[in-house]
């Protein structure tokens, strides 16, 4: 007891001194920190809009092959992204994340233990903007003027709909982290979300990770730990659409591995 954390180096550690009861430093600590990465993103240039014939939405353009099937990319495109250092020893933070680990409101909710990312989303008229492969022309994609002829609307979801919903200790190197998004199109009223409900636990006790939970089968999910994906999930593969946003989460999550 008694660890105080000082500053998260680039290497993932965090550095820290012990207090011997007495006000005396007995020495530095060096813990590592754990980084968990969680994304959603449409891997198709673009998506019809079902309630019109003439429109569609950008995509996150991340697929390939043929026939196609999403690309991944930790820090590629997406429509959602969340990020997290996780600290698995209690006496150094209370709520196992990272303090100060993206800089001071990196999320836009004034919570710098996490950083929160939601993408844009853009309507083009249909007829004017897609190419013969039914891809988004380059003219389309540099028009910024709400409007003009190609791009019709543009809006981003609020980060809130992205959250860590609490932080569990199961032991004093063990904890979990609940983490859960809802996050729709901000151009469709009432439009079904983007949801998942994932639990991240990570036990430095024995240096694994599980990741349990649920979530839609629309768009595509991958979630990284320490730069390795540990869970993917294609709904180019799986022949699901915008359809699979509506309730409920019919994909589960288990999985586990080493550190």
């Amino acid at each position: 007891d008694g660890f105080v954390p000082v500053d998260v180096s680039e290497n993932g550690l965090i550095l820290g001194y012990r207090e011997d009861g007495n006000g005396n430093r007995e020495g530095i600590l060096l813990l590592k920190v754990d980084l968990v990465t969680i994304n959603t993103f449409i891997p198709q240039n673009n998506v019809d809009d079902p309630l019109s014939i003439n429109k569609v939405f950008s995509g996150d353009n991340r697929s390939s092959g043929s026939p196609p099937r999403a690309t991944w990319s930790e820090n590629g495109s997406h429509r959602t992204q969340q990020k997290f250092h996780v600290i698995a020893y209690q006496a150094a933070d209370a709520n196992g994340l990272a303090d100060n680990a993206f800089g001071a409101n990196a999320d836009g909710q004034g919570n710098s233990d996490r950083f929160v990312h939601i993408g844009t989303t853009n309507s083009y008229e249909a007829s004017s903007s897609l190419d013969s492969s039914d891809n988004l022309t380059q003219q389309a994609l540099a028009d910024t003027i709400v409007g003009a002829p190609f791009m019709i609307a543009t809006g981003t979801a609020p980060k809130t709909e992205v959250q860590i919903t609490s932080t569990n200790w199961l032991s004093d190197r063990s904890i979990e982290i609940n983490c859960e998004a809802d996050s729709a199109n901000p151009l469709v009223s009432g439009a079904p979300a983007i949801n998942y409900t994932l639990k991240v636990t990570i036990d430095r006790n024995n240096n694994t990770y599980s990741l349990e939970g649920t979530h839609d089968g629309f768009p595509a999910y991958e979630v990284y730990i320490n730069g390795n994906r540990v869970y993917e999930h294609d709904p180019l593969e799986t022949g699901e659409g915008l359809g699979s946003l509506f309730p409920p989460e019919e994909h589960s999550v288990n999985e586990s591995g080493s550190l």
